[in-house]
């Protein structure tokens, strides 16, 4: 096994270029976007997922690829529901569960075409 150490990684052109602790640091872990339309959950595309669970109306459990080090890792997560009032996140070192909150006079969950979340932190 060969290693290779470098102080910047460059792309051709030299308009791109990142530093060892940005790779380790600074780029998301894992993302995804997927939908929900009351019949399971679609993963549209993602990076660092291994799996999704549907665990209710607008209620889904994404699983990472690799553990998270601790479950204090950042995430941000958005939802296409209308009249979008919120949402709530439950972070273990391997998964993470998102729940779409609307608010439709009754803050009541509910499923969307359009989610997409994206996991910051150490593995």
């Amino acid at each position: 096994m060969s290693t290779l150490k470098v102080n910047t990684i460059q792309n051709t052109s030299a308009a791109h270029s990142s530093t060892p602790e940005q790779l380790s640091q600074g780029r998301a872990k894992a993302w995804i976007r997927y939908k929900i339309d009351g019949t399971g959950v679609t993963n549209q595309d993602s990076f660092g997922i291994s799996s999704t669970a549907d665990n209710g109306l607008g209620d889904v459990i994404i699983t990472f690829t690799t553990a998270m080090s601790n479950d204090d890792y950042a995430w941000s997560f958005v939802t296409g529901v209308g009249m979008w009032n919120g949402n709530e996140g439950y972070a273990t070192t391997t998964t993470l569960r998102l729940r779409n909150m609307t608010r439709n006079d009754s803050y009541t969950n509910a499923d969307s075409d359009i989610n997409a979340c994206v996991v910051f932190g150490d593995q």
